[in-house]
């Protein structure tokens, strides 16, 4: 699962194909395919937000990914 707080995702294409966009907050992807989002930067210039990855079906122990959404000029 991918998700980035405070934004939402339209989705476009999925595995090499254009589909008919839909906007989320969480995407599902299984192991091998590919979507091509568009996210609309239109918070708080000031702040960063996380992007997380969570690996379901596997076992527990399994570690969260974590990326930071940064605004420009923020470090």
């Amino acid at each position: 699962m991918l998700a980035l707080r405070g934004h939402s995702m339209t989705v476009f294409e999925a595995d090499g194909s254009f589909v008919e966009p839909f906007v989320t907050k969480n995407l599902y992807i299984n192991s091998g395919e590919t979507y091509s989002v568009i996210v609309k930067a239109d918070r708080d210039s000031k702040r960063n937000d996380w992007i997380t990855t969570k690996t379901i079906g596997r076992k527990p122990s399994t570690p969260t990914g974590l990326g930071i959404f940064n605004y420009y000029p923020n470090y």
